[in-house]
């Protein structure tokens, strides 16, 4: 525990680190301090463990922002504090899937209701932690299991919410609304409205047949293709029906050949737009015609046939 992290948490939401004293304290209880009640002294502190200092670890957190596509968010500072930083709905909702998606367990964090902080080696009483946040306590939607919240008098009342229902999981945000009943309602209904008319649904499987196309030179005239891979994409439910596939031959194919040789792609339209391709690749080796069925060929060829 640093001088700084206990100075810059001074006036704000903490749970009284003492620097004087050394203190020093587990990752899981700083993580426990700023899920119950973003304890940002606490925050900090793990800031400067992870990065050295919080000039150091802002700075990790604007390279991983960078990886995962946030062109609409800069951090200056591990608290949030700092009026100078911004980000966006989209954004915070990329960070959240993230999180959730890679990181399941942060979930047992994200719905802790209640604790209390133990000051181990300073000796000093326990701090109690109390979540603000209703989500938390399943007070005003049973569907979310994990949720944070933030309040500034620039910013006003935010939260990054996260929901599950029948194996699937959404991730809502509400940015900048005057009250708190206003942030939870607005949240709840971006979640049951995702939930009832989205679904990731997997339009192709690896290995799945596509079709037969032409191959020159070979034992045969056409050769079987399969997808490279899978593919999952976000549907409005109405619109499964409507996507409409075709193939994109990237070379012609020539004999010999063998499995798994890439030669196109699965595109995927919905509404004129693309939404998505697969890798098309050889679903088999093939091996070359012998002169006399090229010849063959060639005679045919010469009639049309």
């Amino acid at each position: 525990m640093s001088q700084h992290a206990q100075d810059v948490s001074k006036g704000k939401v903490r749970v009284y680190l003492d620097a004087g004293k050394k203190e020093v304290i587990r990752v899981e209880q700083a993580i426990e301090a700023i899920c119950i009640n973003g304890a940002q002294d606490a925050a900090c502190a793990l800031a400067e463990f992870l990065g050295g200092t919080e000039p150091q670890f802002v700075a990790m957190m604007n390279v991983r922002a960078s990886e995962l596509g946030l062109e609409n968010t800069l951090f200056t500072d591990s608290t949030g504090i700092d009026t100078e930083q911004y980000s966006c709905a989209a954004d915070i909702a990329r960070i959240m899937s993230e999180l959730v998606g890679k990181h399941p367990d942060v979930l047992s964090y994200l719905n802790l209701t209640y604790g209390l902080f133990q000051h181990d080696s300073t000796k000093q009483p326990n701090t109690e932690m109390v979540s603000t946040n209703p989500l938390n306590r399943r007070k005003f939607y049973d569907g979310s299991d994990g949720s944070m919240t933030g309040y500034s008098n620039e910013d006003k009342f935010s939260i990054a919410c996260t929901a599950a229902q029948d194996e699937r999981r959404v991730v809502s945000v509400v940015l900048g609304e005057e009250n708190e009943n206003l942030r939870i309602a607005k949240v709840r209904k971006l979640a049951e409205y995702s939930l009832a008319n989205f679904e990731y649904k997997m339009l192709c499987k690896y290995g799945t047949f596509v079709k037969k196309v032409d191959i020159k030179d070979g034992k045969y005239k056409k050769i079987k293709t399969e997808t490279a891979g899978d593919f999952y994409v976000l549907l409005n439910t109405k619109e499964s029906a409507e996507v409409k596939t075709a193939i994109e031959l990237t070379q012609q194919l020539k004999a010999p050949i063998e499995e798994g040789v890439s030669c196109g792609y699965v595109v995927y339209y919905l509404n004129e737009e693309e939404i998505g391709r697969v890798e098309l690749i050889t679903a088999e080796s093939m091996p070359k015609a012998n002169w006399f069925v090229r010849l063959v060929r060639w005679f045919l060829s010469l009639f049309g046939l």
